[in-house]
């Protein structure tokens, strides 16, 4: 029922440019479903799912942490991509997918969308299960 819904969403989402891939950010209390609906999202639209996102330190929720400076210094870092993980240039051509379980303070979004710009993205579409 979830991916059904977030299904008729995107269809209903006024696109500039499609998707041509489809990411999610890893999340220690939600991994297995981000990647699984990221998963049923790409295999829906007919777009290449790439694990391209990777924690690289442990750090506090998001959500305890007291201000917007304190939100971007807990994510800044804490996240990289795998070179080798990225789809191929027809794809990166194109803007990616970006899922994710919550939005709250936007850091997370932001910091990992300017990773994968970084690291040839042409655009990121943010698309967040919850927000807070």
């Amino acid at each position: 029922e979830l991916v059904d819904g977030i299904v008729a969403l995107l269809r209903r989402w006024d696109w500039a440019v499609r998707p041509t891939w489809v990411t999610w950010v890893p999340s220690r209390e939600r991994g297995p479903l981000i990647e699984a609906v990221a998963g049923r999202i790409g295999a829906i639209g007919k777009l290449p799912v790439h694990n391209t996102l990777s924690c690289t330190r442990p750090g506090p929720a998001q959500a305890t942490q007291q201000n917007a400076a304190h939100r971007c210094t807990n994510v800044w870092r804490a996240f990289s991509v795998d070179e080798n993980a990225l789809p191929g240039r027809e794809h990166l051509a194109g803007p990616v997918l970006l899922v994710d379980d919550v939005y709250d303070s936007g850091w997370t979004m932001t910091v990992v969308a300017d990773l994968l710009r970084d690291n040839g993205a042409a655009a990121v579409l943010p698309f967040a299960l919850a927000r807070r």
